[in-house]
């Protein structure tokens, strides 16, 4: 996580607290994660489906920052595109966008595909790291 957001944690454990990202038998809730990656980033408005997801999967997650009960969460996500803008403008909403509805931050990893015959159709794998808020539910926002 950059060291920038890390200096306005009070700003961004506002607008990140996420009540409901836990599930039991679960440390996180996998459905919540999966949600964001289909309803949010891999749409886009007037496009529709930016890419096709053919496989999703979750690694254990970690605490990263024990005084924010910051965590991470490790995925690994397998892509179709069909079109190089739409793939693209994928990762620009990993990188760039947050729904208020799904709060989440992301970073992107790794991403392995086929550079050469990037405007054929392809399936892409990366890696990237989801960072959420937990918090007991009878914590309150100052």
């Amino acid at each position: 996580m950059q060291q920038g957001l890390l200096d306005r944690i009070d700003l961004l454990r506002s607008y990140l607290i996420v009540t409901q990202l836990s599930a039991e038998k679960l440390d996180f809730d996998q459905k919540f994660i999966l949600r964001n990656i289909n309803e949010f980033l891999s749409q886009k408005s007037g496009v529709g489906q930016l890419v096709e997801v053919t496989s999703i999967s979750f690694d254990e997650s970690s605490q990263v920052k024990p005084e924010f009960n910051l965590y991470k969460v490790p995925v690994n996500l397998h892509v179709k595109y069909t079109t190089n803008s739409h793939f693209m403008s994928f990762l620009h909403n990993i990188e760039s966008k947050m729904s208020p509805t799904l709060p989440v931050m992301r970073r992107i990893n790794s991403v392995n595909y086929d550079i050469v015959n990037y405007l054929d159709s392809q399936e892409v794998s990366m890696s990237m790291s989801i960072y959420y808020f937990k918090f007991d539910e009878t914590e309150k926002l100052a």
